[in-house]
């Protein structure tokens, strides 16, 4: 593996680690296994990188310095894990991959305890309230509602999470339909600017439609 590449991977695991897991909600352990960006909006180490956040929860240095301490650690031993991976081949890295995400979230999960213990009580509350307004921008007011901490929480039943996965799909149809009429409509405005001749040169240059077919599901 070149140093590159290592250096790739060891960004791409810290991210695994400290998106793995949340803050603890009340009831309830955080949930594992999340990805993307509404789960880097879950995990405090992540959420408490941005400026913003930092501001808003009045991080003063001494926590600020404790934090840094904390990433700084994870990130030597991110490095100090992957070592010997440089020079396995992709299939076995791939292998050991498999084999230490349990671990990994494991160690995510502990993270998240020590940011727990910096933080102040009300900087903690703060914190789980700013992550769920950050779900419920990017994955949907249903996606933030069927997420397994917003659902103890609330004491959501069984109908509910049925219901608002039905209705999530039949909403989500209906929004793809209207996002649809709305670029043929736009469309149809822009091309209104050109003339008669240009869209004919148009065509010519776009051809026939292509119309692009979605991916298979990969195999386990």
């Amino acid at each position: 593996m070149s140093r590159r590449n290592l250096s790739l991977f060891l960004v791409l695991s810290l991210t695994f680690v400290l998106t793995t897991t949340s803050l603890a909600q009340p009831g309830g352990q955080g949930r594992r296994g999340g990805r993307g960006p509404g789960a880097m909006s879950s995990n405090p180490l992540w959420m408490l990188r941005d400026e913003q956040i930092r501001k808003e929860l009045e991080i003063v240095d001494d926590q600020q310095t404790q934090l840094d301490a904390i990433t700084e650690r994870v990130r030597n031993e991110m490095r100090k894990r992957f070592e010997g991976m440089r020079d396995l081949s992709q299939e076995e890295r791939r292998a050991k991959w498999a084999e230490m995400q349990e671990e990994m979230r494991e160690q995510g999960a502990k993270i998240a305890e020590e940011v727990e213990q910096v933080l102040l009580p009300h900087q903690r509350d703060r914190l789980k309230q700013i992550g769920l307004q950050m779900r419920m921008q990017r994955q949907g007011t249903s996606g933030a509602l069927l997420d397994s901490r917003t659902a103890e929480a609330l004491g959501l039943t069984e109908a509910q999470k049925e219901e608002l996965t039905k209705l999530r799909g039949e909403l989500e149809t209906e929004m793809r339909e209207k996002i649809e009429k709305i670029r043929e409509e736009a469309k149809e405005k822009l091309l209104g600017v050109l003339t008669s001749e240009q869209r004919k040169k148009l065509e010519g240059l776009t051809g026939e439609k292509f119309e692009r077919q979605p991916r298979e599901p990969r195999g386990e």
